[in-house]
Order: structure tokens, then sequence, then C-alpha cells
């Protein structure tokens, strides 16, 4: 069980019993081989300095024991360190500096058009996985458009925000990007109407339909005469 004051100090031992490098942990740090630039010792000559010290206090003697002995890369003394020790939060600033780094990387390869996503195989495969996940969540019933209450929410969210006109589809820089997409897709040959099954689905579902239209202007294509007074045609014809 890890507690606030389970952090330690400790020392690798040279043959001759002389530190060549000081570390901070906990648990079982001192023998991991994870992330090490120096090589471990055997068991008998690691040597643990201070024990049940709390983050800080292990910080601050890790700090304290390299400005003794110092560092070779400086040369000031015989320690392979190479800092002077008390870095981040149990590696959280490594951790946020190679987060840092992965973004800057991944960022600049979207700038330059490089970036793997981009390429059509792997925007398919995704396409493919996100399709899969979709089907499963909805056969056992775990998705979440199937949750009555996520709907409700949803659908206030959405008849406040096209109230207030700050909804997504209202604005013209959101339609931009939707035609720069949609024109892209065409491009790629990657819309859905370009695809072989969606046409025959649609000419299936069609076939055989006609165009209807009401003295209003309004159309529909259909199989069916829809109710009213409705005529087949394109233009409403008076006396038809």
């Amino acid at each position: 069980m890890i507690t606030l004051n389970s952090y330690y100090t400790y020392a690798y031992l040279r043959k001759d019993g002389t530190p060549y490098y000081i570390g901070k942990g906990k648990g079982n740090r001192a023998y991991s081989t994870s992330g090490r630039k120096v090589k471990i010792p055997p068991k008998e000559r690691i040597l643990f300095l201070k024990r049940n010290l709390t983050e800080v206090e292990a910080f601050k003697h890790e700090i304290y024991m390299i400005a003794l002995y110092g560092r070779k890369d400086l040369g000031t003394g015989i320690l392979y360190n190479f800092t002077d020790g008390g870095e981040g939060q149990s590696g959280f600033v490594c951790k946020e500096e190679k987060r840092r780094k992965r973004r800057e990387r991944n960022l600049q390869m979207v700038a330059d058009g490089t970036h793997p996503l981009f390429r059509l195989e792997n925007r398919r495969a995704q396409a493919e996985r996100g399709r899969e996940i979709l089907k499963k969540q909805l056969e056992s019933g775990t998705h979440v458009s199937q949750n009555p209450s996520h709907r409700e929410k949803l659908k206030e969210r959405n008849r406040k925000e096209v109230e207030n006109g700050t909804h997504n589809f209202m604005g013209p820089e959101a339609s931009r990007r939707s035609s720069e997409m949609q024109l892209e897709k065409v491009r790629n040959n990657t819309h859905q109407w370009q695809s072989v099954k969606h046409k025959e689905e649609v000419s299936k579902r069609f076939k055989g339909a006609k165009h209807w239209v009401n003295e209003s202007g309004e159309k529909k294509f259909q199989h069916e005469k829809p109710d009213g007074n409705w005529q087949n045609g394109r233009i409403w014809k008076e006396g038809r």
C-alpha cells in the first residue's frame, strides 16, 4: 500500500563502495530498469539512504546528495546523474513534456498533409471500426442515443442553441466547413452516394416512385399519392 511517507532515496554503488548514481522513488523503483540511463548494480550494491519520506522530503534529500557527491558530466564529482534531482512529481513533468512534443509533431504532420489519418486506407479502416463499435452498442442497447434522458437533454440543448442562433449548423463558418468536407469526400471518391452499395439501396428504395406536388408548391417523391390535394408532376397545373 502506497502512503504519503512511502518514498525513499537510494544510491547505486561501485565495487569499491562509492556511489555512482543517486535516486528517489517508492515501491520497487530502486530495482526497476524502466527509463534508466545508467546500469543497475546487483542488489547487494543498492543502498537505501533514507526511508519513510514524503515525496517533497525525498526530492530535497536527492538534490542534497547529488550536490554532495557532484556530477561527472559537469566535472563536479563522481555521479552519473544527468540532472541535479527533484524533477517533477512522480514523472509528471516527463509525461507532460512527451505529450507536448507529441501534440506538436501531430500538428506539424497535419499542416504538412502527412498525418497517417490523411491516408485513404486509414480513414476507411477507422470508419469501419467506428461502424463495428456502433453496431455492437446498438445491438446491446448501450449506445448513448438509446438513453431516453440523454435524448431529452440533447433536444433541449439543441432547442436553446437554435433559439440563441449559436447552433453549429446555423453559422456561415460551419456551413463552409461542411461544404469543404463534402467536397473532399467527393474528390477522394469516399462520399456515401459514390458507393455501389448506397446506389443500389437508393435505387431499390425509390424504384417506381413518382414526383408529387400540391397547390402550395410543396414536393414529395414517393410511390403512393400523399393524402390531400396532390397531383403527379413537378409543377402544379390548375384544372388537372
